[in-house]
């Protein structure tokens, strides 16, 4: 998550994993560490995290939900756009073990 993304998100009142010191942990304890916080995890790595939530899932276990970039041109503004529309139509409960790709937040 680039700094400006983490700065426009934060002007808009949605805090991130990324200020509390967790960039370049591995994924299993980035997303626990969300879930721990009752954060829905943002991220461009979607293979990896798709693959962590199908496992997670049938695993028995939840998270607090998971949105992927899909789209590696979406420029910082838009990011912060889409993922404000997605906070202000979904609640933490419906968000809650599921992955919402922020490609269709446009």
């Amino acid at each position: 998550m680039s700094a400006a993304l983490v700065r426009a998100l934060s002007a808009g009142d949605i805090d991130t994993v990324a200020q509390e010191g967790m960039r370049g942990r591995p994924d299993p304890e980035q997303l626990a560490a969300a879930t721990a916080r009752g954060r829905v995890l943002d991220t461009f790595n979607v293979r990896d995290y798709v693959r962590l939530h199908v496992e997670v899932i049938r695993g028995g276990g939840h998270h607090a939900g998971i949105v992927v970039v899909n789209e590696q041109w979406m420029a910082v503004g838009e990011q912060a756009r889409r993922l404000l529309r997605l906070a202000e139509s979904l609640t933490t409960e419906t968000l809650a073990d599921r992955i919402e790709y922020l490609g269709a937040w446009a």
